[in-house]
């Protein structure tokens, strides 16, 4: 049987594995001795592995294949080392966009896509939290259970695309009701548990707008995050500009610093500031 390990830096990785996909961490790319699907950094030119291109070289029996993160494109390029891919071009194109472009571009598929990619999301938030990896981990059952449920959805049960339905009814129900205000600019929500950072897309405005900016009450933190991953402003020189250099994160988001003590009218000011300083950088 063909093993599946994940190592979430490159410090864990030790020996050779016949595959990789997206073995990958910051530039370093683990190669595989037979194949290597990944498609970050300087191999960004290279189709998702969900949807590869180049002829894959069949394993043999115990050959082992190495993964850095499980999510849908990384399962998609394991099914396809492993020669066992459900057939549906549909679902792996969009699979490929969304891990490219960013969920909030999912309206810009067909409705068939949409509601697949959304039958897969409502499976996935039902499934146990992944643990947190300090070790070479085996994970084939977990990738299996994936390609498994994947095969069912592909194949559009009804059950599993009206769960996915609702599911997105549910979710852009509970962000939206977080929202605080939005503008052409950047959309602001205060939340305490539901995760609104990534959510660009404006149903009213019908538009992506670029940026973020969220207050979590439970947490006591402010997010920072923009839509393009920090190409034109950088979330985390933002936060550190207000806050100092205990706050932290990358380009794309970042935060205030941890374990802040702050009261709540304390909070809502700096709330405002996030949101002032937001507007005066990509204004």
């Amino acid at each position: 049987m063909n093993k599946i390990y994940i190592a979430n830096s490159m410090a864990l990785v030790n020996g050779t594995f016949a595959a990789t996909v997206e073995a990958e961490y910051g530039d370093n790319c683990v190669e595989g001795t037979k194949v290597t699907l990944a498609h970050h950094g300087s191999r960004s030119k290279n189709p998702a592995p969900c949807c590869w291109e180049q002829p894959i070289p069949q394993l043999e029996e115990g050959d082992e294949i190495l993964i850095s993160h499980i999510d849908l494109d990384c399962i998609g390029g394991c099914a396809a080392v492993l020669g066992i891919k459900p057939e549906c071009d549909e679902f792996w194109k969009a699979a490929a966009f969304v891990d490219v472009n960013g969920p909030h571009h999912i309206q810009e598929l067909t409705q068939k896509q949409q509601d697949m990619l959304n039958a897969y999301y409502a499976w996935s938030a039902q499934q146990p939290r992944a643990p947190r990896y300090t070790e070479v981990t085996d994970v084939t059952e977990v990738v299996m259970a994936n390609i498994s449920i994947i095969e069912r959805i592909t194949s559009l049960e009804d059950e599993l695309i009206e769960a996915g339905k609702e599911w997105r009814e549910k979710t852009t129900k509970e962000v939206e009701s977080k929202l605080q205000t939005e503008c052409e600019i950047f959309r602001a929500f205060i939340t305490d548990r539901v995760f609104c950072a990534g959510s660009y897309y404006s149903p009213k405005l019908g538009a992506i707008i670029p940026a973020t900016v969220t207050l979590n009450t439970g947490m006591k933190a402010i997010t920072i995050a923009f839509e393009d991953g920090g190409k034109k402003c950088s979330a985390v020189e933002i936060v550190q500009s207000l806050w100092g250099s205990e706050a932290g994160g990358r380009a794309g988001i970042a935060g205030s610093p941890r374990g802040w003590q702050k009261t709540d009218d304390e909070l809502v000011v700096e709330f405002a500031r996030a949101k002032e300083a937001v507007e005066a950088a990509l204004s």
